[in-house]
């Protein structure tokens, strides 16, 4: 019995720390496209050639 709570506490922190990582991903993408938005550039895939985007993420 301990070894399964173990085991499902260890699935559970993996799981919340994979999920700490995109979200803070997704979090770092929305605000570099807020500044390019607030800087006039146009918001299309030509982003994903910025190698600002790539470094930070």
């Amino acid at each position: 019995m301990q070894q399964n709570m173990t085991r499902r506490r260890r699935r559970h922190t993996l799981f919340y720390q994979v999920a700490d990582f995109v979200t803070a991903m997704l979090s770092w993408a929305c605000f570099f496209l807020y500044r390019k938005n607030l800087e006039g550039a146009a918001l299309d895939w030509s982003i994903l050639n910025d190698a600002n985007f790539w470094y930070g993420w």
